[in-house]
Order: structure tokens, then sequence, then C-alpha cells
């Protein structure tokens, strides 16, 4: 796991083809003259974390060490809000359905079945 202000400050760098493992050791934060890229939140954050390898065939490894693993449309740093509006929301409504009253009538991520409509889920 990661904070979402860690993940947006990934290199290629940091990711370790062979192995699977990418080096968490920076964070972006807010300061007052703005974003500014640090150390992670504590000094147990910095870490090594695996990946697997049919997750690290998915990215694009082959650019400069020091290019941003994760950007926006844009080549800025992926911030929290942006990666909550278009990547978690969006993935979240692909995996659950809520009905007119708030209802959830399909869980694909809990693999559960709403017995009033007899769905499967």
């Amino acid at each position: 796991m990661a904070r979402p202000s860690e993940v947006g400050a990934l290199t290629v760098g940091d990711v370790n083809r062979d192995t699977g493992g990418v080096r968490i050791n920076k964070a972006f934060k807010y300061t007052d003259t703005g974003w500014r890229l640090g150390p992670p939140k504590t000094k147990r954050g910095v870490r090594t974390v695996n990946v697997p390898f049919e997750t690290l065939e998915l990215l694009d490894l082959d650019r400069p060490h020091d290019a941003l693993l994760f950007h926006t449309r844009r080549g800025t740093p992926i911030r929290a809000a942006y990666f909550y509006q278009e990547a978690l929301l969006p993935a979240l409504r692909e995996l659950v359905e809520v009905d007119d009253r708030g209802n959830i009538v399909v869980d694909r991520l809990a693999g559960k079945v709403d017995r009033r409509d007899d769905s499967v889920l």
C-alpha cells in the first residue's frame, strides 16, 4: 500500500523490473509555497513494496528514469483529488451498482447476489 502523495511521486526509476519491487522514498507535500517533493510522511514510510509482474507489464517503463510513473493527461503529478475523481470513482461505478433508493444491487467486488432481483453479483 502507498499513500496517494507517494504514488504521485513515483518515477520510472523507482521500479525494479527484475524483482517487482517498487521503492517508495518520496512524496508530494503541500507547503506555504505550493506542492513540493520531500520524504514520505514518516521515516518508516521509506520502503519497498512488491507489485505483481502482471501489473508491471501494464506500465510504460521504457521512459527516462526520472519520468513520473503516473501523471495527468497534461503530464503533471497525480494528486489525491485527481486520483479519486478520475480513477477510483469510475472503477467503483464499474464494480458497484446502486438503485434509486441508494441500495447496492450489484457488488462485483464482494461477489454478492441481491436476492430481491435474483441477479448474480
